[in-house]
């Protein structure tokens, strides 16, 4: 049997139990259709193993799972099962793939939008799909791959006229050029993982910001999604992207994400957050550099805003060289205390503000085996 709904059917806070439904032996499943499904379950149980919930804009399918494979030089028409078929471009494989399945991204430059110059390009990331960069294109396991040795590129440059780009990265935002797509990677009410990857030349400068923003937020990341979905961003560099509110990644309020072992490297943004802007949300930030960022305003390298609902966490950081016009050249924070923002085993050195040349506001914060240069003990509270 199967749900059909004439309308829309929004399972964005449904649990999906698989094991109510008879044994699966194979082949597809089309548990339900709908003039159109919004999101994924907030929650799946029951589902055996080898078998991956696809959605798209009419129906919900339970099918074995499937490894995607993208190949920006293979020719087109292929079905992505093998390197030797595989899809040519990302967002093929984005549009195929389902919760618990995996893209794996050879070497190369690629643009989200299929050769459009619409600036709202994206590679929106769907629930539960991991999006792997890092493949010489020869692999049988992911754990073959080597991101270091096989550089993966999403690039915004969707005219190719940014200027200077070294391995197609565009180095600077200062060497964007034309039109470039507002945020080159978009994670929607989703927990995708996406790692192994250089993000970069993402602009998302328009002005007045919006709801939720993603023209004005987050140029090479934008992410939005509530509490109960915590995507992944891991072993990835974010170079030379721009935005109103955090340069390279934005994430929006009551939601989170969990970025380990990233690189944020000559990021800028008009207004807050140089880098990163964290709102209203709960981020753990572990093992990541923060180099060479700029903000206009407040938060050279993050402007961290959790106030008194998120939580901020910092492990295992970096943060040196960052500029911010007015507050806070490495981190400008806008806690409450009713917050909970902790920073263990991090180097904060060399930054320069307008005033609080490291960090400002940040009278919540917990510190340990921190080393921060420049700093009046008063500014980070009398428990530190």
């Amino acid at each position: 049997d199967r749900l059909t709904v004439t309308g829309t059917l929004d399972v964005r806070n449904g649990t999906l139990d698989v094991s109510e439904l008879s044994a699966l032996t194979g082949g597809n499943y089309t548990i339900a259709t709908a003039t159109q499904v919004l999101g994924s379950f907030g929650s799946v149980t029951g589902l055996p193993a080898g078998y991956s919930v696809v959605y798209d804009d009419t129906s919900i399918v339970i099918r074995p799972t499937i490894t995607f494979h993208v190949d920006a030089g293979a020719a087109p028409g292929g079905d992505g099962t093998t390197w030797a078929t595989a899809l040519d471009t990302i967002d093929e494989a984005l549009a195929l793939a389902g919760d618990g399945e995996e893209i794996w991204v050879k070497q190369g430059v690629h643009l989200p939008g299929e050769g459009s110059a619409d600036p709202a390009s994206t590679f929106d990331v769907p629930d539960g799909v991991q999006l792997l960069g890092g493949f010489a294109g020869t692999e049988t396991a992911a754990s073959q791959r080597n991101p270091a040795a096989n550089l993966t590129v999403l690039s915004g440059d969707l005219g190719g006229d940014d200027i200077g780009k070294v391995g197609g990265i565009t180095t600077s935002p200062a060497n964007i050029v034309g039109t470039n797509a507002y945020s080159v990677v978009t994670v929607s009410f989703a927990a995708p993982v996406i790692d192994g990857f250089t993000i970069t030349g993402g602009s998302a400068l328009l002005t007045p910001i919006g709801n939720p923003g993603g023209e004005s937020r987050g140029g090479g990341v934008f992410i939005d999604t509530n509490f109960a979905r915590v995507p992944t961003l891991s072993n990835c560099r974010l170079f030379g992207n721009e935005a109103v509110q955090g340069g390279a990644i934005f994430v929006h309020s009551n939601g989170g994400a969990d970025i380990e072992s990233c690189d944020f490297r000559s990021n800028n943004a008009t207004g807050r957050g140089g880098a990163a802007y964290y709102w209203w949300s709960n981020v753990t930030t572990k093992n990541c550099n923060f180099s060479g960022n700029y903000a206009e305003d407040d938060g050279g390298a993050i402007f961290d805003d959790p106030q008194d609902k998120g939580t901020s966490l910092f492990v295992n950081c970096t943060l040196t060289g960052n500029h911010a016009v007015d507050g806070g050249g490495a981190i400008n924070a806008n806690t409450t205390g009713s917050s909970s923002a902790e920073m263990f085993n991090t180097l904060i050195w060399n930054n320069s503000a307008g005033r609080s040349p490291t960090i400002n506001n940040v009278v919540f914060y917990d510190f340990s085996n921190c080393l921060l240069e420049n700093i009046a003990s008063s500014a980070i509270g009398a428990s530190n």
